[in-house]
């Protein structure tokens, strides 16, 4: 992600390897990670957790 795309607030995506050596010891045992995106200093992470019932 560049630095004018970040100074506009577009959103970078980010790999999934990526997000995966970061944040994995956080994702329960059959969760995965779908999709991340980066916006200045905030990570979105998008995962398959489905809540049970």
């Amino acid at each position: 992600m560049g630095l004018i795309s970040a100074i506009l607030g577009n959103a970078g995506a980010v790999s999934q390897e990526e997000l995966f050596r970061k944040f994995g010891q956080l994702l329960t045992d059959r969760e995965e990670i779908e999709l991340g995106f980066r916006l200045f200093r905030y990570t979105f992470i998008f995962t398959t957790k489905e809540s049970s019932s």
